[in-house]
């Protein structure tokens, strides 16, 4: 779901349920194509609701966002995805 959100230049705030999202959010955090807040179990509703805010307030987050969505999808979208499938 990470991907196409991506591919679609939607902000993303990430939060993981599964070990096996965790990997995946923390590269997409780390490109700066989404922001990554840990698993549902470690986060509280204050931390996403600042974050939240922070995003409504700051467009230089989204529009990094968005910039850096559009380079890996650019760059690296076709690739990601066989790989991406391999590991789930």
């Amino acid at each position: 779901m990470m991907l196409e959100r991506c591919f679609l230049n939607l902000p993303t705030v990430a939060i993981s349920i599964a070990e096996n999202q965790v990997k995946f959010s923390e590269e997409m955090d780390k490109a700066g194509a989404v922001i990554y807040l840990g698993n549902l179990a470690d986060i509280t509703i204050e931390e996403i609701t600042v974050t939240i805010r922070n995003l409504m307030d700051n467009g230089q987050i989204l529009s990094r966002m968005h910039a850096c969505s559009e380079k890996i999808m650019n760059k690296n979208g076709p690739k990601l995805i066989p790989t991406l499938l391999e590991e789930s």
